[in-house]
C-alpha cells in the first residue's frame, strides 16, 4: 500500500477565495468545494463555511491522501516535490507540528477575502484585484458589453461585504479554537473585515493562542496594525513587492516604489520592538523579475531590511503558478539559460542573513529554470504576446525599463 501522503492544511484548513468560494487549502484554486444535498457551489454570499468543513469533497480528497494518492488537485506540491523543492505541503507540516484537527472546525482559516485592491500587477487578474478589469476586458476581446461582462465578479465585491451575517457568525463562533488566521487581497487593508477579525481576537482574548498573519502591498500605511499585531501570540506581517525602482511600478502597475519603500521602513521600524511579530517580504518570482533577484537582493542587503534577529526575513521561492505569461516554466529555453546561468553566478555571502536565505530560495527556482513542462511549445510565446498588447493599453514600455532582459527576447525572437 502507498504511503499515507499527510498534509495538515488539508486536514485542518479552509480557504475562501476572492469570489467567495471555498477550498481545502489555498492553493488550490479549482477545487471548489459543493454542498453534499445539491451539488451546488459553495458561495460565502449564499452559504455557509460549515457547509464547506462537514463536505463530501473534501472528505473524499483526505481518504485520497490516506492511501496515498496524490489528488489531481493537488498537482503544485507532487510536482516541487519531485523536482526536489519543499512544497507548501511540507511547510506547512512543520509550522502546524504539534496541532491536532477538531472535529466541528478547522484550525487554520485563510481568507482570500475580496478584490478591492489598488494595484493591476501584471500577476494578477479580475478576480484578485477589480482594477484588472478593463485591461482584462481587452485582453479578451470580449464581445460582451462591459458593464454585463463584469458582472460576474459580483461575487468577489459581495461574499465578504458587511451584510454577510452568516458569515461572520460562523467566525465568530470558530474563533476560539482558530490556531492560525491568514489575511489576503485584493489588498486587505483596504478590507473592514479584515479589521473585525483582528479586532475580535484582540478583545476576546484568544489572541494571545493564534498566529496571525496579513499580505500587503505595501501602498498603505496603518499605524495602529503593529501594536494589534503585538497581542498575538506570533504575527506574519507579510509585505511584498515584485522589483525596485520603476521595475516594481512597470510590474505592479499603479503602484509607487517611493511610497512601497517608505512603508515598508516604517513597519520594519515598528516591528523591531515586539519580538513576537515577524516581517516577511515576498518576492513573488515571475518572468518579468526572475532576470534581477540579484539586483532586488543586493538592495535588500544595502538598505539593512533583512537583519539577524529573526523578525525580518524575505522569500523569492513563491512563484506565479496559474498565469502562463507570468509563469518563469515558460520563458523560451535560450533565455531561461541566461536567467539560469545569472542567478547561479550570483554569489552573497552565505553567512550573512541576506546570504542565507538567497542559497535556500535558489534551490526552489532553479529546478522549475531547468524543467520543460508537457505543454511548452503551447506556451512559449504567451509572455511576450501579452506583455506587448498590456503594454500598449497602460502606455508602458518594457524595453525602457528592463533594456537588458528585453533585448534577450528581442534576440530570440529575431531568430525564429
Amino acid at each position: 500500500m502507498a504511503k499515507e501522503i499527510v498534509c495538515k492544511l488539508a486536514q485542518m484548513g479552509l480557504t475562501a477565495h476572492m469570489n467567495g468560494y471555498v477550498a481545502p487549502c489555498n492553493l488550490i484554486d479549482k477545487y471548489h468545494l459543493r454542498r453534499d444535498e445539491d451539488n451546488e457551489m459553495i458561495l460565502l454570499r449564499d452559504h455557509s463555511f460549515e457547509d464547506a468543513w462537514d463536505n463530501k469533497m473534501r472528505h473524499e480528497l483526505l481518504e485520497q491522501h490516506k492511501q496515498g494518492i496524490w489528488p489531481i488537485n493537488c498537482e503544485q506540491c507532487r510536482i516541487n516535490e519531485e523536482s526536489g523543492s519543499r512544497s507548501m505541503r511540507m511547510m506547512t507540516n512543520d509550522s502546524l507540528e504539534g496541532v491536532e484537527p477538531m472535529e466541528d472546525q478547522p484550525r487554520v482559516l485563510v481568507l482570500k477575502h475580496g478584490n478591492k485592491c489598488n494595484n493591476a500587477c501584471r500577476s494578477c487578474h479580475p478576480s484578485t484585484s477589480a482594477q484588472w478589469y478593463k485591461d482584462s476586458y481587452k485582453l479578451k476581446d470580449i464581445k460582451t458589453p462591459f458593464k454585463e461582462w463584469i458582472k460576474r465578479y459580483e461575487s468577489a465585491e459581495t461574499s465578504f461585504d458587511e451584510h454577510n451575517h452568516e458569515l461572520r457568525r460562523v467566525l465568530s463562533n470558530w474563533n476560539e479554537g482558530l490556531v492560525f488566521i491568514d489575511l489576503y487581497g485584493g489588498e486587505p487593508l483596504m478590507n473592514p473585515l479584515t479589521y473585525e477579525i483582528i479586532d475580535q481576537s484582540v478583545e476576546t482574548g484568544v489572541c494571545k493562542n493564534q498566529t496571525i498573519g496579513i499580505h500587503t502591498n505595501l501602498t498603505i500605511f496603518d499605524e495602529t496594525l503593529v501594536d494589534k499585531f503585538s497581542k498575538f501570540k506570533h504575527a506574519i506581517l507579510g509585505v511584498s513587492f515584485d522589483a525596485i525602482g520603476e521595475q516594481n511600478d512597470y510590474i505592479r502597475h499603479l503602484s509607487k516604489w517611493d511610497v512601497v519603500e517608505s512603508t515598508l521602513e516604517k513597519y520594519i521600524a515598528q516591528a523591531r520592538h515586539h519580538p513576537n511579530i515577524q516581517t516577511d517580504m515576498t518576492i513573488t518570482t515571475q518572468i518579468l523579475n526572475v532576470f534581477y533577484l540579484p539586483e532586488i537582493i543586493d538592495y535588500i542587503d544595502k538598505k539593512g531590511w533583512c537583519v539577524d534577529n529573526g523578525f525580518t526575513t524575505f522569500t523569492f521561492s513563491n512563484r506565479v503558478y496559474d498565469k502562463k505569461e507570468c509563469n518563469i516554466h515558460y520563458l523560451p529555453e535560450p533565455i531561461k539559460e541566461v536567467v539560469r546561468e545569472k542567478l547561479l553566478s550570483y554569489k552573497p555571502n552565505p553567512n550573512t542573513p541576506v546570504g542565507h536565505m538567497w542559497y535556500r530560495d535558489l534551490d526552489n527556482i532553479i529546478p522549475t529554470l531547468e524543467t520543460h513542462p508537457d505543454n511548452y511549445d503551447q506556451w512559449k510565446d504567451y509572455f511576450w504576446m501579452i506583455n506587448d498588447k498590456l503594454d500598449g493599453y497602460r502606455k508602458q514600455d518594457f524595453k525602457s525599463v528592463m533594456p537588458e532582459y528585453y533585448e534577450l527576447f528581442a534576440d530570440y525572437y529575431s531568430k525564429v
